[in-house]
């Protein structure tokens, strides 16, 4: 029954992105045609300033307001009290942070501008967007804790269908090229934050409680030096790689990123629906660790078979898509596939951390990872650009995850199942190492049908040790009918 309610929650919030996925997939090419890679780079190199910027703007308050929603000591009474109180310090934090980082920029822009290629007026509307775009993640994660995927998923689509829209009209209507880019985002973010705030309204009182904005900031800020430094491993290789060669391999990566949507989504749905769930499932249920063992063990095959997939056709997926100046990102993207598959696994590995509230191991972990990570970037980037910025990405998120088990089995062990952890991890390992040598062949009926055999493989050996569910399909049916209204109707 928890089983099929988590997978339900994943499914519901992860059938939803993955809709959103599927059309902002399908207008893609379209992007790819009207940029070149090096514009691409720019736009890599803009959201991974404006991603630092949105870190500190954050203040941890999301995971704060789902720590605490729940909490034994919170009565159901004061939940209002706490989500208006984290959403007033988030918006005043919000404006006057990028007001200030906007008025610094003045005075930095022309070596911006010399040193990266980046025009100052695009990254003053990035960080712009990022006011909007913050409150709207907080309203999205509060309709979480309501356990709400239907408003979930129209707040959602506003905001990313609407920034496609707008995108499309000032791009190719108005010629606006990047301005377009970045003036359709802060658009369609501005218009869907009313129905964001509507959809939460029952959590939203016109107060302030010090006792709870005392909370939220202590148990929220560590995660803003955790987040620096997993955005020094995931982000700063977009920055050394603009250093040490050009916005050509900028570009490569950031495409590469892109074509992991399918694992990032994966991820993002699977975390939309067990944050809440499993501080619930703490809270109520005495089993709660054995079950925490096995979705572990089933999530991490899951990832497992999505980022195979990707590896073994990305040369495929590439030149369907794309023109050819991208074809290259192939090689790329066969490798920071296995990095996004073993970063996913990291909301597993760290709940014992969360759950006894020792936040500022965040913080250890995610900078000594990313000190591993810039000396893996210095040494493999010059050698090998973007391909050398994969492995070092790869290697950091391995080391993370690592980390995270090690402390959380230290703090708030869980018996884990490590013959079905290790056959996932052995899978991963010789695809990987295959995918390299074959995908370097052409593409042939012979090479696509060894592929597809080895894939074929792979789900099998899922079924057989029920990594797999075997009510999988049964479960997807439920989510069309969800969607659909079809079950309702009935």
């Amino acid at each position: 029954m928890i089983k099929d309610a988590l997978v339900k929650d994943t499914i519901l919030y992860g059938g939803s992105d993955f809709i959103l996925k599927v059309i902002a997939f399908a207008v893609f090419p379209i992007y790819t045609h009207l940029f070149s890679v090096a514009e691409y780079g720019i736009i890599g190199l803009i959201g991974t300033i404006a991603g630092l910027v949105g870190l500190v703007l954050n203040l941890g308050l999301t995971n704060a307001a789902q720590r605490f929603y729940f909490d034994p000591e919170t009565p159901e009474a004061d939940r209002p009290a706490l989500i208006s109180t984290g959403l007033w310090i988030l918006s005043v934090w919000s404006i006057m942070f990028s007001a200030f980082i906007c008025i610094a920029l003045l005075f930095f822009g022309e070596y911006l501008s010399a040193s990266y290629g980046i025009p100052l007026v695009f990254l003053v509307l990035a960080l712009m967007i990022n006011i909007p775009a913050q409150i709207g993640q907080y309203c999205l994660d509060t309709l979480r804790l309501h356990f709400a995927p239907a408003k979930f998923f129209i707040i959602s689509f506003l905001q990313n269908i609407a920034g496609i829209l707008f995108q499309l009209l000032l791009i190719v209507v108005f010629g606006l090229g990047l301005l377009g880019y970045y003036l359709g985002s802060f658009i369609a973010l501005i218009i869907a934050l009313p129905v964001g705030l509507l959809a939460i309204r029952k959590d939203l009182i016109p107060s302030f409680d010090s006792h709870y904005a005392k909370s939220l900031v202590s148990y929220g800020y560590p995660f803003i030096f955790a987040g620096i430094g997993y955005w020094v491993f995931g982000s700063i290789d977009r920055i050394m790689l603009a250093g040490f060669t050009d916005l050509t391999q900028v570009g490569l990566y950031s495409i590469a990123f892109t074509f992991c949507v399918i694992l990032t989504f994966v991820n993002s749905a699977f975390g939309n629906a067990w944050s809440p769930f499993v501080i619930k499932l703490y809270r109520e249920n005495t089993n709660y660790r054995q079950i925490v063992s096995q979705v572990f063990s089933v999530w991490f095959f899951g990832l497992a078979v999505l980022g195979t997939g990707l590896i073994l056709f990305a040369k495929e997926l590439l030149i369907i898509t794309t023109p050819i100046s991208y074809w290259p990102a192939a090689s790329v993207l066969s490798i920071l596939a296995i990095g996004i598959v073993l970063s996913g696994t990291t909301q597993v590995t760290a709940l014992g951390i969360s759950l006894e509230k020792k936040t500022y191991l965040f913080s250890y972990a995610t900078w000594s990872t990313a000190g591993l990570n810039i000396c893996l970037n210095y040494l493999f980037i010059p050698l090998w650009g973007a391909i050398g910025a994969a492995m070092a990405t790869t290697a950091s998120y391995a080391c993370l995850t690592v980390i995270y088990l090690y402390w959380s089995q230290k703090l708030h062990p869980i018996p884990l199942e490590v013959a079905r952890l290790g056959t996932t991890l052995v899978v991963i390992i010789i695809v990987s190492v295959f995918a390299v040598f074959i995908n370097t062949l052409d593409l042939t009926r012979w090479v696509e049908l060894v592929k597809i055999i080895l894939f074929i493989l792979i789900i099998f050996i899922g079924f057989r040790l029920k990594l797999i569910p075997n009510d999988i399909f049964d479960l997807i049916k439920s989510f069309i009918l969800e969607i659909t209204g079809l079950k309702r109707v009935k």
